[in-house]
């Protein structure tokens, strides 16, 4: 477990150099705070904002991330989500970069890198 703690961080501290880095998370802020202080300390200097369930705006029987903390500072089109499922993504509004959940194997890394590859074209 540690090897792959240490990997993962080793490739999210590798996209940092390519694009802000901000966290969704549908956990509490108080047990997201927890674990930040008690085991992942180092996600706190890798990602600008974090932003946990207590952020999510519902509305009817959905439950929808609220970017416009974002979008403050930002141009929509200047914004590229990451996530795992494509329809949780208003591809109108915002690109996107579909990945496969992480599955707690040492191979997710190479997904990462694919990632950051992607990044780095995008930026040039």
């Amino acid at each position: 477990m540690r090897f792959m703690k240490v990997a993962m961080l080793k490739c999210l501290r590798e996209l940092q150099g390519f694009c802000e880095m901000i966290m969704f998370t549908y956990l509490p802020r108080k047990f997201m705070d927890e674990l930040l202080d008690s085991q992942l300390g180092e996600l706190r200097s890798i990602f600008s904002y974090i932003i946990c369930d207590d952020e999510i705006v519902e509305v009817g029987d959905f439950r929808i991330k609220d970017l416009s903390i974002l979008l403050k500072s930002r141009n929509s089109a200047e914004v590229i989500i990451v996530d795992t499922v494509a329809e949780r993504i208003d591809d109108e509004i915002f690109s996107s970069i579909i990945v496969s959940e992480y599955n707690g194997s040492v191979a997710y890394t190479n997904q990462l890198t694919l990632l950051k590859s992607t990044l780095k074209q995008i930026n040039d």
